[in-house]
């Protein structure tokens, strides 16, 4: 049985083990040999421990000369999601994933170690930094000095949270705008404490639908493909997340739902509670 003492390396194994079974049917000790670079003895070893930790899960087929699911199979050590089998997947040692699985790469944005350690450290330290920031309305740059308290990753960029002292409030920095940087001595004040940032303590729920203009049909496809109940998805999030949730899900607020329905095909349905939060 997994212990304290079981090794993170048999974790993972046994992960492997039901992700595979899970997803594809079936799983032997060669797709363990070939995705860990372990012996049989260690593989069966696994698949024999597995067998036990989850009696019932998979039986030993000899023509497919592998284990396969039973009709009672229920996952123990993964959640079911596929991004489990792309990781895995991603990862073997043999196969090439180019085979099975194309992902679209975002744009790589260089991130200056030298600019970033210092915002970073201040996190840590619980200090401030002064930095260089660039803007649409500043291209060239402003010096500022922020207390940040958070790294923050959208999927397309890193963003830290910090509160600004020249503003007054705590705001969104996107790391690839920051020119220079430098850790600052004095100790993080009081009015930059995380607690006090509102927006981040905040959790709000974003409800999300179809587009009223789509048809029945259509508007019944997208609560299918993102598993809406009574055409409405509730996502919990930071308030000072909104607007890159938004973003994730393809909605713009202001756009006119009435245009191009199948270009706008999800709507933010309680927007005139969100307001405060969304970009103008």
């Amino acid at each position: 049985m997994i212990t304290p003492k079981t090794t993170w390396a048999k974790k993972v194994r046994l992960q492997a083990i039901e992700t595979l079974a899970f997803w594809t049917g079936r799983v032997n000790t060669r797709d363990l040999i070939e995705r860990f670079g372990i012996s049989r003895r260690i593989a069966q070893s696994d698949i024999t421990e597995y067998l036990s930790l989850v009696p019932g899960n998979l039986s030993y087929s000899r023509s497919e000369k592998a284990y396969t699911t039973t009709s009672i199979f229920k996952p123990k050590f993964i959640n079911g999601q596929i991004s489990e089998y792309i990781a895995l997947e991603s990862q073997a040692c043999q196969e090439d994933p180019a085979e099975l699985i194309t992902q679209l790469t975002p744009h790589s944005f260089d991130l200056d170690p030298q600019v970033i350690q210092p915002v970073i450290n201040a996190i840590k330290n619980k200090k401030g930094a002064r930095i260089q920031y660039r803007s649409l309305n500043n291209p060239n740059g402003i010096l500022r000095t922020i207390h940040p308290h958070m790294l923050v990753n959208t999927g397309f960029r890193w963003h830290v949270r910090a509160y600004c002292v020249e503003r007054k409030e705590f705001r969104d920095f996107n790391l690839s705008r920051i020119g220079k940087s430098e850790l600052q001595p004095e100790p993080r004040p009081c009015v930059a404490n995380p607690d006090q940032d509102s927006d981040w303590q905040t959790v709000v729920k974003l409800h999300i639908g179809p587009n009223p203009h789509l048809s029945t049909e259509e508007k019944a496809l997208l609560g299918y493909e993102f598993s809406m109940r009574k055409n409405k998805l509730i996502v919990s999030v930071r308030a000072a997340l909104v607007p890159y949730t938004l973003h994730i899900y393809q909605i713009d607020p202001y756009v006119d739902f009435n245009v191009h329905p199948k270009r706008n095909r999800l709507v933010l349905l309680n927007k005139d509670k969100l307001e405060q939060h969304l970009w103008t």
